[in-house]
C-alpha cells in the first residue's frame, strides 16, 4: 500500500527518527464481527477497505520516552462478478469486519530533544510503518479465524510529495538536450 505524504510531515518525522528509538509494541484492543459465514461459490473474491491512523497519545518527552496508538479498521466484502447477457457488474457482499490498535513505546536518545511536531508527525508516519506488520498478522488470523480465506494486506510504502521544480526547469522541453558551452580555444601567438 502506497502512502503519499505531505513533505513537510515527512521531514519532520524525520528529524524526530533520529532521536527515537522503538521499544516495545502491544495490543491494546481488537474486535471482529463476522456478518455473513464463508461458502466458497464460483466467480467470488475477498476484498477488503480499510481506515488507519497513528497519533501521538502522550508526550512525556521530558521522562525520556512516548507513546503512540495505531489504529486499523477494515471492512472485509466478497466481490461476486454477476455475469447476465449485456453487463458484467460486481455485487459486494458483507464478510466481516475487524478493529485493531495497537500501542507503541519509543524511548527518545539521551540528550536529543525533539519538539511537539516532529513528534507528533513521527508518530503519525513512524508509528503506523512500525505497527503495520503487527496489524497486518492480526488481520490476516482473525480472516482465518472467521472460516474466510487469509486476508493479505500488502506492506505499507510511505512516499513524500515530490519537490517542486523551480519554474525555470518547469518550463524546459522534455527533450530538449542539455546545453553544453564550449571553451573557446584562444588563438595561438
Amino acid at each position: 500500500m502506497r502512502r503519499i505524504v505531505d513533505r513537510k510531515l515527512f521531514d519532520s518525522a524525520l528529524i524526530a527518527a533520529q532521536a527515537l528509538e522503538l521499544r516495545q509494541v502491544t495490543l491494546s484492543r481488537i474486535a471482529c464481527e463476522m456478518v455473513r459465514p464463508y461458502r466458497s461459490k464460483p466467480n467470488e473474491s475477498l476484498s477488503f477497505l480499510l481506515k488507519e491512523s497513528c497519533e501521538l497519545m502522550d508526550d512525556d518527552a521530558t521522562k525520556g520516552h512516548i507513546h503512540a496508538v495505531a489504529k486499523m479498521t477494515i471492512l472485509a466484502s466478497f466481490e461476486r462478478d454477476s455475469n447476465s447477457k449485456r453487463k458484467t457488474k460486481k455485487k459486494s457482499l458483507p464478510a466481516f469486519q475487524a478493529k485493531v490498535e495497537m500501542m507503541l513505546h519509543y524511548a527518545i536518545t539521551e540528550g536529543a530533544r525533539p519538539n511537539k511536531e516532529a513528534l507528533s508527525a513521527f508518530a503519525k508516519l513512524n508509528g503506523l510503518y512500525n505497527a503495520w506488520p503487527y496489524l497486518r498478522e492480526l488481520i490476516s488470523d482473525m480472516s482465518t479465524r472467521t472460516g474466510y480465506p487469509p486476508l493479505l494486506i500488502p506492506p505499507l510504502i510511505i512516499i513524500p510529495k515530490p519537490r517542486k521544480q523551480p519554474k525555470s526547469l518547469a518550463l524546459a522541453p522534455v527533450n530538449a538536450a542539455p546545453v553544453i558551452a564550449e571553451e573557446q580555444e584562444s588563438p595561438s601567438r
